[in-house]
């Protein structure tokens, strides 16, 4: 356990190194498009949104809102699950359509 915390610590160091930007608006509003996934599965559903800018010759892919539930307790069919996964994604483009 000792041996696995020291290597912990060691890589601690990297947090420092790592880069989460704030920032998620492109360049240049005609080049960014909005990805919505959906899935579900028999003990949850989930939902998330990223955001695709191509600049000149790089593209930036950011991740801009996520959701997930947890299925009810009652078993529904997981078509049935697939649905309410879509409607969340509905739910997060008509937020993200609408602040823009």
């Amino acid at each position: 356990m000792q041996l696995r915390y020291q290597r912990w610590a060691k890589h601690l160091d990297l947090v420092e190194k790592c880069r989460i930007p704030r920032r998620v608006l492109c360049g240049s509003a005609e080049k960014a498009t909005l990805h919505i996934f959906t899935d579900a599965s028999a003990y949850g559903y989930a939902c998330c949104a990223f955001l695709r800018c191509e600049e000149e010759e790089e593209v930036k892919v950011s991740l801009v809102l996520s959701k997930a539930r947890v299925a009810p307790v009652k078993r529904l069919t997981i078509p049935l699950l697939e649905l309410l996964g879509a409607t969340i994604g509905a739910r997060i483009a008509s937020i993200f359509i609408h602040s823009s």
